[in-house]
């Protein structure tokens, strides 16, 4: 069968004709309303992505009923979003995508950036620290699969014209940027046409976003084993992503500290869907903090003007916590009792 570069199929296509194929079950008829529901803004935009919308509405769907398929989807995304081969533990993210659906499926089209190559942006997961996006490179001919790719002067704002991540400027001293991490993983594809890589970045703080940019004029597909078969692509590329309702209007609980400290300081303390989050400053880097016995994960961001910068995930989320007025740390260089206070706008 020719390959269709106009309408290429994705994995999403795949896991929905396997499963309407080999299952003898009825499609629901609230999947059904919302099927045709959905074919009829396909004839209104032509660029409405159907199977995606058809399985998410399913995930939805067959996650309080039991049906199998939304086991096939939970596992599509968790593997997509799972970043353990880069040794960091993002288990609160995954699972909030998979169990609460806490992602946005991004409706847009390639963007051609030569004769033979096009992009676009197929998922999106943004809370107050984190922004996760998969971007997925559609080729003509068949990709070999140790070829990976990089965007190398990549650059994201929001609809205020605020900076949120900057390739051409990643450095930590730069006082000016937002304080965050990157890195790109790579995500297995069933296409033989397709690349898709995961960019993650942890910043100090996104808020009132509703409108990402995006804008970049070099991307690079290159070959892990193969240096010689690099190829670079230089065109100016620009288009933007409204963000969804759920994304804007976060139901997050942030804390603050109750006292001051010398020897550190609690920057943000917040807990979101995906996980709770503190990030501090501390002049010595053994400075760290354990909340109860749940399992968490310290970053390191960097240094400057003699202090170190560290964020710590704890992997507890807001369904399974109770509280309060506060939360209790413990400091565990001087065993010392941290308490943070809850701001009550936040619980609003």
């Amino acid at each position: 069968m020719e390959h269709n570069k106009n309408n290429p199929k994705d994995e999403i296509d795949d896991l929905l004709y396997d499963y309407f194929k080999n299952n003898d079950e009825d499609v629901p008829i609230e999947t059904s309303k919302a099927i045709d529901e959905a074919l009829y803004k396909k004839k209104k935009h032509s660029s409405f992505n159907i199977s995606k919308i058809a399985a998410i509405i399913l995930l939805c769907f067959t996650m309080t009923t039991g049906l199998i398929f939304a086991k096939d989807i939970i596992n599509f995304f968790s593997e997509i979003f799972d970043l353990k081969s880069t040794n960091i533990d993002n288990s609160g993210i995954v699972d909030a995508i998979a169990n609460k659906n806490y992602i946005q499926n991004v409706d847009m089209d390639y963007i051609p950036i030569d004769d033979n190559y096009s992009i676009k942006v197929d998922y999106l997961m943004l809370d107050d620290l984190n922004l996760y996006l998969v971007f997925n490179l559609h080729s003509n001919k068949k990709i070999d699969e140790n070829y990976r790719i990089s965007i190398t002067d990549l650059k994201l704002t929001d609809q205020d014209g605020n900076v949120i991540y900057d390739g051409n400027s990643i450095t930590f001293y730069n006082t000016n940027q937002t304080l965050y991490c990157d890195g790109w993983n790579k995500i297995n594809s069933s296409s033989d046409y397709c690349l898709r890589e995961l960019l993650y970045i942890m910043t100090n703080g996104i808020s009132n976003l509703n409108t990402l940019y995006f804008s970049f004029n070099n991307l690079i597909i290159y070959h892990n084993n193969n240096p010689n078969s690099n190829l670079k692509i230089n065109k100016s590329i620009n288009f933007s992503i409204n963000i969804i309702d759920k994304f804007i209007n976060k139901d997050i609980y942030e804390f603050k500290s109750l006292q001051n400290y010398k020897d550190f300081n609690i920057n943000k303390c917040i807990l979101t869907d995906t996980g709770m989050y503190l990030l501090y400053t501390a002049p010595e880097p053994n400075i760290n903090f354990t909340f109860n016995n749940y399992s968490k994960t310290k970053r390191f961001l960097g240094y400057r003007n003699n202090l170190y910068y560290f964020i710590v995930h704890f992997n507890i989320t807001k369904n399974i916590f109770y509280f309060e007025n506060k939360i209790i740390l413990i400091e565990t260089y001087t065993n010392r009792t941290i308490e943070l206070e809850i701001n009550k706008s936040s619980t609003n």
